[in-house]
């Protein structure tokens, strides 16, 4: 049975606890939920915590985005997202 864990990141104390369990995953499967804004007309973006985020370039300048990150169980690199949707904040 796959385990899971979901980190929501309101914080960079809260960052930095995920980041250890994303590259520490072992089989789990962790679920990130973090919250940033559009900053460029090409969907660069800033998370909430400094980090930075490509969104998709149909979203607007100053728009507030929530985005859930499902890591591969299957590795343990902090880029390797099986799935991300986004909801727009209004």
């Amino acid at each position: 049975m796959t385990t899971y864990t979901t980190n929501f990141i309101k914080s960079q104390a809260d960052y930095e606890r995920s980041t250890d369990a994303i590259t520490h995953r072992n089989g789990k499967i962790i679920i990130q939920v973090v919250q940033g804004t559009v900053v460029s007309d090409n969907g660069d973006g800033e998370l909430d915590t400094g980090g930075y985020i490509k969104y998709d370039d149909d979203l607007e300048i100053g728009d507030r985005v929530e985005t859930v990150l499902v890591y591969n169980p299957a590795t343990n690199f902090d880029d390797d997202v099986m799935y991300e949707p986004v909801k727009l904040f209004l």
